[in-house]
């Protein structure tokens, strides 16, 4: 994704591709797990970064700047929302949240392949805010810290959430305690 600028000085462009390209492909997968929708998740992308380029300087500020980007995101999107006051798609992009593994036998492929499927109905029938706690930190991997900043929520609020979500996903799964083979990216759901 490129954007042209060609009423602004040369030099800002450039300082804002430095900031933004290393973040961008977060930027659209995030975006596309909010909104389930390449066309949709790319507008969304492209009004955030439309909206901070004249913020450069400040972006030079900040100094963990993925986060933050994130979380401008978010907001823009729950901005978007507010506008079409429309009902938000399940987050979670379910292809990602594959347990199955090649190496296994075929009867343990089938095992995992089921637990997969229970695992995400389960976590369609989370609500928005838990299906996004769960892509952020259980699926992509953000650490808690990161998932705070992204949601502007304070870190005990979000561990507290965490820990309802968790607890919805054992009740919904009629599972205590989880095996310890049903995992997603390495992380128990529990």
């Amino acid at each position: 994704m490129k954007i042209l600028f060609f009423e602004l000085p040369a030099t800002q462009s450039k300082r804002f591709d430095a900031f933004v390209r290393p973040h961008a492909l977060a930027l659209y997968k995030f975006a596309y797990r909010l909104l389930r929708n390449r066309a949709d998740a790319e507008d969304l992308v492209q009004d955030v970064l439309l909206k901070l380029y004249p913020r450069t300087n400040e972006m030079a500020q900040v100094r963990d700047l993925k986060p933050w980007l994130l979380r401008v995101v978010y907001h823009q999107f729950i901005d978007t929302l507010r506008k079409r006051r429309r009902s938000v798609t399940t987050v979670v992009q379910m292809s990602e949240l594959e347990l199955v593994d090649p190496v296994q036998d075929p009867e343990r492929q089938l095992d995992l392949a089921q637990s997969s499927e229970r695992v995400r109905g389960a976590i369609s029938r989370l609500n928005h805010d838990q299906q996004l706690l769960v892509a952020l930190h259980l699926i992509d991997g953000y650490t808690l810290e990161e998932v705070a900043q992204v949601l502007d929520v304070p870190l005990g609020t979000l561990k507290s959430r965490l820990h309802r979500t968790r607890a919805e996903l054992k009740k919904i799964l009629q599972l205590e305690p989880f095996a310890t083979n049903e995992r997603v990216n390495g992380h128990e759901l529990y």
